[in-house]
């Protein structure tokens, strides 16, 4: 048991550290001690949390195959505890795919963290049910779960206060965009203040984001645009200190600042800036991005095709076979 226990904990420090084959092969050594003894509590502890390090990796088969395992637990435990966290991982495991389910996982845990009693459990589970609410266009809904949580949070310890508080205003942004863009940059604002004052600043580039969205609402471009610039720079600057390849989630909600970005340059007829967004932002992984340290330009590329220009029957033949996910269109240029 204590053999397994000290693998798991040697797993989340390496998760933590970015040593992501590490916490791997930590938490596969501590399923088969907890095999061995036939804790089956604390395998379905494990699988949950290997379920969590998959979708991070945005690996949704084996993020499933350890979910399934995970919600085993379900049926055998009895501790509220282990219950709120193996429905509150499934539960973000499937609201992308199918939030009507995550929505009932969300459901069981708000009334398990409300027989157990704990205002942490009770604000973290009516959190994360307005996310999913959120994600399912039930935005009056979402409201009242996200003004409970902040309630709940209120009854909670400094150190919880402190770790709950980012998520919150993460939803709060969200569902304050489209009718009060002006709550969603209060928001997005107090929470950039709070990262900038940690020294764990890995959301700051999501905030920016979220920034920028609220202020592109507004019809504020220019403000729009210098968050987006810092937002980039803030997640440029966490994947440069990266060491490990798998560090970088490829599903980061912080890949849309390139998205968002490169939307206002074509808006501007800037392809050439739309030109090198698109292609910094198709840029996953640690090697291809640091391969892209002197990205080829537009002019560059048009070079090598030799200036192709596509009428539209040209653009619909090729779009037919690449698919126009793959290119942007420009004034009948292909950007790649």
């Amino acid at each position: 048991y204590v053999e397994g226990r000290a693998t798991w904990i040697q797993g989340l420090a390496a998760f933590a550290q970015g040593r992501l084959g590490d916490a791997q092969a930590a938490y596969e050594a501590s399923i088969a001690s907890f095999t061995r003894i036939g804790d089956v509590e604390q395998v379905a502890a494990i699988h949950n949390l290997l379920s969590a390090f998959f979708g991070y990796l945005g690996d949704e088969e084996q993020t499933l195959i350890h979910l399934v395992e995970a919600q085993k637990g379900l049926s055998i435990t009895r501790s509220p505890k282990l219950r709120h966290a193996l429905l509150m991982v499934a539960s973000v495991s499937l609201r992308d795919s199918n939030p009507e389910s995550a929505l009932a996982l969300n459901d069981e845990d708000v009334r398990t963290a409300e027989g157990w009693g704990l205002a942490r459990a009770i604000a973290e589970a009516t959190s994360q049910r307005a996310s999913t609410l959120f994600a399912l266009g039930r935005f009056a809904d979402a409201d009242r779960d996200l003004a409970r949580a902040k309630s709940e949070m209120a009854a909670t310890d400094a150190t919880t206060k402190a770790r709950l508080e980012i998520p919150l205003l993460l939803i709060e942004a969200k569902l304050s965009r489209a009718k009060n863009a002006a709550a969603a940059i209060a928001a997005s604002t107090r929470a950039i203040a709070i990262i900038e004052g940690r020294r764990d600043r890995s959301r700051l580039p999501q905030f920016e984001l979220e920034l920028a969205n609220a202020n592109i609402v507004l019809g504020r471009t220019s403000q729009a645009e210098a968050a987006l610039g810092r937002g980039i720079q803030a997640f440029d600057r966490e994947r440069a200190a990266l060491s490990n390849e798998g560090s970088a989630s490829a599903k980061d909600d912080a890949w849309g600042l390139f998205e968002a970005a490169l939307h206002i340059a074509i808006q501007k007829h800037d392809y050439s800036r739309a030109f090198a967004l698109a292609e910094r932002g198709r840029m996953r992984s640690l090697a291809e991005a640091r391969k892209l340290a002197a990205p080829q330009s537009l002019e560059a590329e048009q070079s090598v095709l030799g200036g192709l220009l596509l009428d539209n029957q040209a653009w619909d033949r090729i779009s037919d076979i690449v698919g126009e996910g793959d290119f942007y269109r420009a004034d009948h240029r292909l950007i790649f």
